[in-house]
Parts: structure tokens; C-alpha cells; sequence
């Protein structure tokens, strides 16, 4: 079994050239993780019901990182990544074949096929805009953010300055060169906001960094705004981000657009979900909109 499974690995590229397999769409995913599970079932699940109105419905396999080359004796009509490892290899081994990255940022992506011709991703990033809306909407009477902003997250800064500006809101900008001075910076800016906007920056927030962070704002009576649901659940008041359900239903969707119309995809998710702690916002003797509310204004964007 070994040796057929070196034998079929190293034939890939010459398959490769050869004829594309009539529909096929190969899910590589980066791990064993859950996560990756959930969001093949729901892709699964929404391409079933695109193609409740379509002729010729694309087959799907599904495969790891150790055997995604030997899955198909011909190579798929679309590769959809799962994770950044499986994105970095299909880039490295296949960039010739069309390909879907999904569950990668926008940073990673670019290292793996960015911009290229035939590579399209959804990244997991929310866009900036959406994000000061949240706030906006869960926290109206809160105008001065914070963001920490890191060399990797300087990038934003522009359009965060912009974005607030035409949204009349104080950003205020706590500059990190180092994760050990995060504390001691907010401590000695905390004054001068009124609710701290989480940015997906790994150098910021990460397992080493993020309990002390909630702890800081905890205690000087700061909500913040996260952009995960587990970041939401160890103590942020509220925030938007795309579950693995959702993401598995949105690509879905973009991958019949990319084999159909050939279409080249490089976009924040669309689909989103949302999520607050009332007991924080009870603590911090913050009123928050209804859930009703909160479906409502997810509806709207």
C-alpha cells in the first residue's frame, strides 16, 4: 500500500497535465481539527442545495495533508484549501490547477499564491468597516477606540484613521514593539478610551498575551470588541467573525462561481456571525441591544 501511494504521489504532476476529472472538487484540509470538519459538512450541505437547480452537480473528495495527491487517479476541476498548511502546499506542489483557499488570512494568503491567476481565497478576516460598524451599533454612546497595533498590523492604520474619521469616531492608536509591554501600554493609555477594538494580529493577541489583556481592560472597565468566538467567550463583550459553518456555506458558493464563470476571488467573508457576553457587559454595567436587534443589524450587512 506504501509503495502504491509513493508510486501515485509521484505521478501527480504528470496527471496533472493530463485532462481534468469532469466536476471534480478535491477539499484538502490542514488537520484533523473539527473545525475543518464543520466547515466540509456545511459545504457539503450548500452545494447539495445549489445543485437542486443545476444539471450537472460537482462531485466532491475530501482529503489530509499526507494523501491528498494520491485521492484522485486525475486532477480536480477546483482544489479547495482548508487552513494555511494545506493552502502553502497546494500553492507549492499544484499552482498550476485553480484553487479555492479558505480559513487563511489575508497575510498568509499572500505568501501562497496571492494575486496569482487562478488562486482565489476568503479570508478570515472581517473588513475593517464592518468591525466600526459593530461597535458602532453594540456600543453607540463609546467613541474613542482603542486599537493596538503592532508592525504587522501597522498596515491598517490608514484606513482606520480614515474610516473612523467618516464615522466620527476618536481612534486612538497604542503602538506594541514588544508583547511583554502590552499591559504597561494599556495601562497607561486606558484612560483616554472607552472600548478597545481587537484586531486579528498574532504578535497582539495569541495564547501568551490575551488572558492578561482581558484582565487589563477587565479591570479598568474597557469593553472590548474581539473578532473570534473564543476570543468572546474568555471575556470580550461582543464581536463578529465567520464560524466554520459559515465559511463552508460561503465557499460553497464561490466555488461554483470559479469553476462556472471562471471568476477570480480575493475578498473578506460576506457571511458572518455574531456574538456577545451579556455577563462581561452585566459587570461592566453596559446595556446591550436585544438579539433581535443584533439579527437585524446582522441582516443588514
Amino acid at each position: 500500500m506504501a509503495r502504491l501511494v509513493l508510486v501515485l504521489s509521484l505521478a501527480w504532476p504528470a496527471l496533472s497535465l493530463g485532462t481534468p476529472a469532469q466536476n471534480d472538487i478535491l477539499l484538502v484540509r490542514s488537520g484533523d481539527s473539527s473545525i475543518y470538519s464543520q466547515a466540509i459538512e456545511a459545504f457539503d450541505h450548500r452545494l447539495e442545495q445549489l445543485c437542486a437547480s443545476r444539471a450537472n452537480c460537482p462531485r466532491t473528495h475530501t482529503a489530509n495533508l499526507d494523501t491528498w495527491q494520491a485521492e484522485l487517479t486525475k486532477p480536480p476541476r477546483l482544489i479547495v484549501t482548508l487552513g494555511h498548511r494545506a493552502s502553502a502546499l497546494a500553492w507549492k506542489k499544484v499552482r498550476h490547477l485553480p484553487q479555492l483557499h479558505i480559513m487563511v488570512s489575508e497575510t498568509q494568503h499572500s505568501l501562497h499564491g496571492g494575486g496569482s491567476e487562478g488562486v482565489s481565497a476568503i479570508f478570515l478576516e472581517q473588513p475593517l468597516k464592518r468591525q466600526l460598524d459593530f461597535v458602532r451599533f453594540l456600543l453607540p454612546d463609546r467613541r474613542r477606540v482603542g486599537v493596538l497595533l503592532s508592525e504587522h498590523s501597522s498596515k491598517w492604520l490608514e484606513i482606520l484613521q480614515t474610516l473612523t474619521r467618516g464615522m466620527e469616531l476618536d481612534l486612538h492608536v497604542i503602538e506594541i514593539d514588544s508583547p511583554r509591554e502590552i499591559g504597561k501600554r494599556l495601562r497607561a493609555y486606558g484612560s483616554e478610551i472607552d472600548v478597545l477594538l481587537a484586531l486579528p494580529d498574532p504578535q497582539i493577541y495569541n495564547r501568551e498575551t490575551l488572558a492578561g489583556i482581558l484582565l487589563t481592560t477587565y479591570h479598568d472597565r474597557i469593553p472590548v470588541i474581539g473578532f473570534s468566538e473564543s476570543m468572546i467567550r474568555a471575556g470580550a463583550i461582543g464581536g463578529i467573525y465567520s464560524s466554520p459553518k459559515t465559511i463552508g456555506t460561503e465557499a460553497a458558493q464561490a466555488a461554483l462561481s470559479i469553476m462556472d464563470d471562471q471568476r477570480h476571488i480575493d475578498s473578506p467573508p460576506s457571511l458572518l456571525d455574531t456574538r456577545v457576553n451579556r455577563r462581561v457587559a452585566d459587570a461592566l454595567n453596559i446595556r446591550l441591544p436585544t438579539e433581535s436587534e443584533i439579527q437585524r443589524w446582522k441582516e443588514d450587512q
